[in-house]
């Protein structure tokens, strides 16, 4: 995989369900402040564009479905068509409330830098300004339980994220700006986002050397 493109864009990328009868995702994904987060950029800076790869509330897609900038694929893509959709995108916007998925590294790996919430296991994969971007949690949010585990599809948890959500965009938008501003950085952090998908900690070899010594250890 070469990471090229022909044109001058900054295309975002959010990645969540295409469910319709899990349409909470969205939400916990961090749907909501991804859009609003790319509706105030727009109006800072030209030729950005932003893909949903997810089932997107009605009203969302009802109220944005003629403006070109904004695209949404609410279906299954086929494994080759998501392949190019990673490969033609330069950031993914992550700001997920739950923990590390897939979509993560599955973007690293195409050298998408991310941006994505200081929470749980994510700060393994997405390593502040190093192979991405993070952002801070909220301090008045729950989300955590009281013995530190993850507090997930808590609705009191839901309803603090909600009156936390215009802070979580102002953070969206600043950290994005940097990107769009610093193309040697976008580049930089996409690059070792995929060195570690490659060849670091998330690395299919070392994969295989954490479950080698795990079966050695259960033959003695």
């Amino acid at each position: 995989f070469i990471k090229k493109r022909n044109d001058d864009k900054v295309r975002f990328l959010f990645v969540g369900s295409t469910n319709q009868l899990n349409f909470l995702n969205f939400e916990w994904k961090g749907g909501y402040e991804v859009v609003e987060a790319f509706l105030e950029l727009s109006k800072k800076y030209d030729r950005l564009e932003l893909v949903m790869r997810s089932w997107v509330p009605p009203e969302i897609q009802e109220r944005y479905a003629n403006r070109p900038d904004i695209k949404i694929l609410s279906t299954p893509l086929s494994e080759d068509a998501l392949a190019r959709l990673y490969a033609s995108s330069d950031v993914l916007l992550f700001p997920t409330h739950l923990n590390l998925g897939m979509a993560i590294l599955e973007a690293m790996s195409y050298e998408l830098p991310v941006i994505a919430v200081s929470l749980y296991d994510i700060p393994e994969a997405v390593q502040d300004m190093k192979t991405g971007i993070l952002l801070k949690p909220q301090p008045n949010v729950p989300y955590y339980t009281w013995n530190g585990a993850p507090n997930h599809y808590d609705w009191e948890l839901l309803r603090r994220i909600r009156q936390s959500r215009a802070r979580m965009v102002s953070q969206i938008i600043e950290k994005a700006s940097l990107l769009i501003e610093d193309v040697s950085l976008k580049k930089r952090l996409g690059r070792e986002a995929r060195q570690s998908v490659e060849q670091g900690e998330f690395s299919i070899k070392k994969r295989n050397e954490k479950l080698k010594r795990i079966f050695d250890r259960s033959e003695e």
